[in-house]
């Protein structure tokens, strides 16, 4: 942990002071060092039927997570979201995606959404819900991804957009 905050402040100053060419000697190191200093995922469950089938089911469970040698830990995808993740106006990671957005109405008032992509939803269709953290919307780009992804393989997708979030109005009055 010491090691990965080292490594975002010394990164944060050299790509601030615009020293690029120490930056990347910098990163190539910590790239070939990295083994030394990654961990391994560990997944905390409850022991169930469920659980246990699903765990035996996804191989990728027991293996672990293997990042990208660029986003290698939370705290350098957290530098690239700060600084280059959300970048709608210049947006070269990911393709756009054209969402048709369906507004849900609770009970209690207020207001949900559901944006949808891919094919219309049929009976027999397979079907990917998305939920976004809790900034995130359908526009953000690594739902984009998951969105893209989704439809190759033959999903419809659906984004789940909640109170507030996305231009949604706050519709139920607070006392």
């Amino acid at each position: 942990m010491i090691k990965t905050v080292a490594f975002c402040l010394i990164s944060s100053v050299l790509l601030l002071t615009g020293n690029w060419q120490i930056f990347t000697v910098f990163f190539i190191v910590v790239q070939l060092m990295r083994p030394h200093f990654s961990s391994k995922t560990i997944l905390y469950h409850s022991s169930s039927k469920l659980s246990n089938y699903l765990i035996s089911s996804c191989p990728s469970f027991s293996s672990g997570y293997k990042p990208t040698f660029w986003l290698f830990n939370g705290f350098v995808h957290l530098l690239f979201e700060a600084t280059f993740g959300d970048m709608k106006e210049r947006d070269f990671l990911c393709q756009q995606v054209t969402y048709k957005r369906e507004l849900i109405q609770h009970p209690d008032g207020g207001t949900l959404a559901i944006d949808w992509a891919g094919k219309k939803v049929k009976k027999t269709m397979k079907v990917v819900l998305i939920g976004p953290g809790i900034t995130g919307d359908s526009a953000a780009q690594y739902i984009r991804h998951l969105s893209l992804e989704a439809i190759r393989k033959g999903f419809s997708v659906g984004v789940l957009i909640g109170r507030g979030i996305s231009g949604l109005p706050i519709t139920v009055k607070f006392t």
